[in-house]
């Protein structure tokens, strides 16, 4: 019985040696791939991390995507933080056109029993109020157009929208986008009243 629990420890290290092998093959060919075709990066890693947080061993998925998460930041030219985890960076960067790298890693992070997820419209919205802060009213009116193509149920994001318009002195805008969240959510207007 010793014996062939040996035996499994060896061919376990040495699938394990495989997979290593394998993973940073993956990662070789897709840092490679970046110069040329870095849009498919992004979607070919979080595949890989998708696929792999299938195994027993998470490891390998959970530096796939690692990787993802890293070549996401590249692509957009956002350095790193020393105390912030690439994760929240992404997750408060995110734009529309990241739906489907979105959701495939949140596929992965659920596979992986990971809490956290990311949230596109969220993103969108968080940077909108950011922006309205910061009086850039012009590009926070370009996030909340966005959180409102996401969810176009959602009324907050037309009333700050129609609030930001307002600063802009575009009252055609302000209008019809408050009007659609009496439509929508008579509510949020009485608390502004």
């Amino acid at each position: 019985m010793a014996d062939l629990d040996t035996e499994f420890s060896v061919d376990k290290r040495l699938a394990d040696d495989l997979f290593k092998m394998v993973i940073e093959s993956y990662i070789g060919s897709l840092k490679a791939m970046q110069k040329d075709r870095s849009e498919l990066v992004l979607e070919f890693a979080a595949d890989i991390a998708l696929g792999l947080s299938h195994l027993s061993h998470h490891t390998w998925a959970e530096q796939m995507l690692d990787f993802a998460l890293e070549s996401w930041l590249t692509s957009r030219y956002i350095l790193l933080e020393d105390d912030r985890k690439k994760f929240d960076i992404v997750a408060e960067n995110l734009l529309p056109l990241d739906g489907k790298f979105t959701t495939q890693i949140n596929r992965c992070m659920v596979s992986l029993g990971k809490e956290k997820k990311l949230s596109l419209i969220n993103s969108c919205y968080q940077g909108a109020i950011q922006k309205f802060n910061q009086e850039k009213y012009q590009e926070a009116i370009i996030d909340f157009g966005y959180v409102v193509d996401l969810n176009p149920g959602f009324a907050d994001g037309y009333y700050r929208r129609g609030l930001t318009y307002i600063q802009l002195e575009n009252y055609r805008e302000a209008v019809d986008d408050l009007t659609k969240v009496i439509k929508l959510d008579y509510r949020i207007l009485s608390k502004a009243i």
